[in-house]
């Protein structure tokens, strides 16, 4: 007969996070085509975020569509923005800036036209 040591372990493998749920809020913005000469064309973005940090903003921008999600700085609501753009969006050039005092996000996305 094999005997067979059983110990028994001090904690548990696997722990169990609690679900969180947070208050989805659709952050005010404001956006607006912009013109340098010919060849420069963007698209400008304002998007307001009162209580959130830098650190806590995820920011996707692809060929013609804006992600946003950020998280308050009580981490009980995020802000989700998910909006198409009616240009193609050269992402590769796009920029993004936050205002930390005013808790604002700027972004600028360079735009081809169609027709070209």
């Amino acid at each position: 007969m094999v005997e067979v040591e059983i110990r028994k372990l001090a904690k548990p493998l696997v722990t169990e996070l609690p679900n969180f749920i947070y208050e989805e809020i659709v952050p005010k913005f404001r956006m607006c085509k912009r013109s340098i000469g010919i060849a420069t064309k963007s698209l400008e973005a304002e998007i307001f975020l009162p209580r959130v940090n830098c650190r806590d903003i995820v920011l996707d921008v692809g060929d013609d569509r804006i992600k946003l999600e950020a998280f308050e700085s009580d981490h009980n609501h995020k802000y989700v923005l998910d909006v198409f753009i009616p240009v193609a969006i050269v992402s590769e050039r796009t920029s993004a800036r936050f205002l930390v005092n005013q808790k604002i996000l700027f972004v600028t996305m360079p735009y081809a036209d169609m027709d070209e």
